[in-house]
């Protein structure tokens, strides 16, 4: 065989080997590389089914589900029935009234806006509101989430600003914030507007809002429904 014949075998032998490149061998994954492949593919295939459901929201839905305040310890968007609103909160006249500030949406979107709300009502942050504050403060549409309508009465259910004993209240005003400080202007009351009907709306804006409201009528003599307290001879 001469030299040039040997060469020409030369090349198609190279040619062949070449062909089987490493990409077509398997290599099978074991020990940590298997574990660290089957990683991949869950996170992979986790993002992909959230994705797929954050699709599947209509554009009026939230994708926040919880209804729990920004520090934890209220609780807002479970109103109660309007049975069991009734039971707990019977009309007329008699219990605690109190105030609760309602904050606008708006205000934990923009830095100036939130920079208005007094201090020591929102975190360091200015992005929640702390619980238990003195001026009740709740987002306004936390407070009208947690409303149900019973006859031409709007009763609020759920736990405001933190404060336990705050559960079931009754709306008696709903009042705006005026430009003079300590000035607030009546948009909405129970006697007069619920009585002919007009609906309690979320006032929205820009503008500090807040509510009147009435605890049940136990309240002004005692801690709870079934303790009326004590009279001391």
């Amino acid at each position: 065989m001469d030299e040039l014949a040997v060469l020409e075998m030369s090349a198609k032998a190279g040619e062949t080997a070449a062909a089987t490149t490493t990409s077509d061998v398997e290599v099978p994954a074991d020990g940590e590389l298997r574990i660290l492949m089957q990683s991949l593919e869950d996170d992979n295939k986790s993002q992909d089914e959230d994705w797929v459901q954050l699709a599947e929201l209509p554009e009026s839905a939230s994708t926040s589900f919880s209804h729990v305040d920004d520090e934890g310890e209220s609780l807002y968007g479970q109103p109660l029935s309007v049975e069991a609103a009734a039971e707990k909160m019977p009309p007329g006249g008699g219990g605690l009234i109190y105030t609760a500030t309602l904050i606008p949406d708006d205000f934990f979107k923009d830095i100036k806006l939130a920079k208005m709300i007094g201090k020591g009502i929102l975190n360091s942050e200015r992005t929640a509101i702390k619980p238990r504050r003195p001026s009740l403060a709740v987002r306004s549409s936390n407070f009208f989430q947690s409303l149900t309508k019973v006859g031409p009465r709007y009763i609020f259910s759920g736990i405001l600003n933190g404060w336990p004993g705050l559960t079931c209240l009754e709306v008696l005003e709903l009042e705006k914030k005026g430009k003079i400080v300590g000035v607030w202007h009546k948009l909405w009351n129970a006697k007069e507007d619920g009585a002919r009907g007009i609906p309690l709306k979320n006032p929205e804006g820009k503008t500090i809002h807040r509510v009147v409201l009435r605890c049940a009528p136990w309240s002004s003599q005692g801690w709870s429904k079934d303790s009326p307290g004590f009279a001391f001879c």
